[in-house]
């Protein structure tokens, strides 16, 4: 198992990623890619469209003055980006040291091989104040990891 360079591995072309799926050198397809990554083993995913308040199942929109977090609040945020995994490579999510200095705790996960979607983030506000995130704010980052094996996808 291996770090995947995201700076080689990533695509925005979805015909490209379709193409190396099966390879050993697959793609890892992203809509929003930024200009340059300033870090080749891991991409900074932002802050998106819609919010879900944890245990109430309804999904809210995040106006354009950005969401407010109260302390102790916890939501889930769908991310900004579009991203679809092959079959032989997974993902790792964990928490930004800016957004940890001030109070916003990502939970920790893991996108499974063969996912396609926007992730769902799970943060809560750890500080005494309230925590306003808008749109496209960078919220978490993500390691791809190469598998030995190509899991099925039943």
């Amino acid at each position: 198992m291996a770090i995947v360079n995201i700076n080689r591995r990533m695509t925005s072309e979805y015909e490209k990623f379709q193409k190396s799926k099966k390879s050993n050198d697959s793609l890892i397809y992203v809509d929003k890619i930024p200009s340059r990554s300033p870090h080749e083993l891991s991409l900074d995913l932002h802050v998106g469209d819609i919010y879900e308040i944890v245990n109430q199942n309804k999904k809210y929109k995040i106006s354009e003055q950005g969401l407010v977090l109260s302390p102790g609040q916890s939501i889930l945020i769908e991310i900004n980006e579009f991203i679809e995994i092959p079959n032989n490579i997974f993902g790792i999510v964990t928490g930004k040291g800016s957004k940890i200095f001030q109070g916003i705790f990502i939970s920790t996960g893991k996108i499974d091989a063969g996912f396609s979607g926007h992730l769902k983030i799970a943060i809560y506000n750890g500080s005494n104040k309230k925590i306003t995130l808008k749109k496209e704010d960078s919220l978490c980052s993500c390691i791809f990891l190469n598998m030995d094996t190509t899991v099925s996808n039943n």
